[in-house]
């Protein structure tokens, strides 16, 4: 076999291996490539499986989305409601603080005045404790002055009894002496016994005091008295006359000359010989011994 043989056959051996290569290549690639596009295939169908899943998945997260932005809007409502209650209540409080702060400093200003009131009562209570006791001290010298001057009283009440007494007993004497002197000028005889005696005396009955109301103004010797027929008093009858103040004096004898329930009037008797003109407020009596 010559070269060109040679060569031929190592070029036929070459090429013979190189087709044999080129058919174990195109089968591995063909072999390749199926079991690829299975495989694509496979994760194709994965894929669409999870597309849908992803599509449901997206719809769900959608809405879980859309609850999540409602339950998000409405806590967000929530929140809002509940800072504006919460700033609500803070203004309450607020306003609660600031009354309770003007209220306690009323309080304290109330305090200090009562305070300053309990002072100032303190020193008044002083003020008046010491007024007391001088008010006692001056109460105990006025008891001691009334208890003197009760007794003064007493001495002097009995002095002016003992001195009415006498006084009326004076007024009496005076009385009797007057009627003698007015029956002895009558022309009375030893035996008292009168011819005419237009001034005998002639007193009520019973006791009778009183006192003259009015005086004529034309004749002071005409009075009006306070005393009538309710006491006895009737015409005719006569009334001694008297004062004890500023001392005791007899002035004379009136005879009445009209008498009704109440009062009389009647005429001074014995003119030349009584002792002044008569007065309102002058006593009038049965007898100047009657006692008040």
């Amino acid at each position: 076999m010559n070269t060109i043989g040679k060569i031929l056959v190592i070029l036929n051996l070459v090429f013979a291996l190189a087709v044999a290569a080129f058919l174990v290549m195109t089968f591995a690639a063909s072999t390749n490539w199926r079991v690829a596009y299975e495989r694509l295939a496979n994760e194709m169908k994965i894929a669409e499986a999870n597309n849908k899943a992803g599509v449901k998945t997206m719809a769900d997260v959608s809405i879980f989305r859309a609850r999540a932005e409602a339950d998000k809007k409405d806590l967000e409502q929530k929140l809002k409601d509940k800072e504006d209650e919460f700033k609500a209540k803070e203004t309450e409080l607020n306003n609660v603080n600031t009354a309770e702060k003007a209220r306690a400093d009323d309080a304290n200003i109330n305090a200090q005045k009562l305070l300053a009131a309990n002072d100032r009562l303190k020193d008044e209570n002083k003020g008046l404790t010491a007024l007391m006791q001088e008010r006692d001290g001056r109460i105990i010298a006025l008891q001691d002055e009334n208890r003197k001057a009760v007794t003064a009283k007493n001495a002097a009440e009995s002095l002016a009894k003992a001195t009415q007494e006498r006084n009326e007993g004076l007024l009496v004497q005076i009385q009797e002496y007057e009627r003698k002197f007015a029956l002895r000028d009558a022309g009375v005889g030893a035996d008292n016994r009168l011819a005419i005696d237009p001034n005998a005396p002639n007193p009520p009955a019973g006791k009778v005091r009183g006192k003259i109301e009015k005086i004529n103004a034309d004749d002071r010797n005409l009075v009006q008295v306070n005393v009538g027929t309710d006491q006895g008093v009737k015409v005719n009858h006569t009334l001694e006359v008297y004062r004890m103040t500023p001392q005791p004096q007899y002035l004379g004898m009136i005879r009445i000359r009209d008498a009704k329930e109440h009062t009389a009037i009647g005429r001074l008797m014995n003119v030349g010989i009584n002792h002044g003109p008569l007065r309102e407020g002058d006593i009038v009596a049965n007898s100047v011994s009657t006692q008040q």
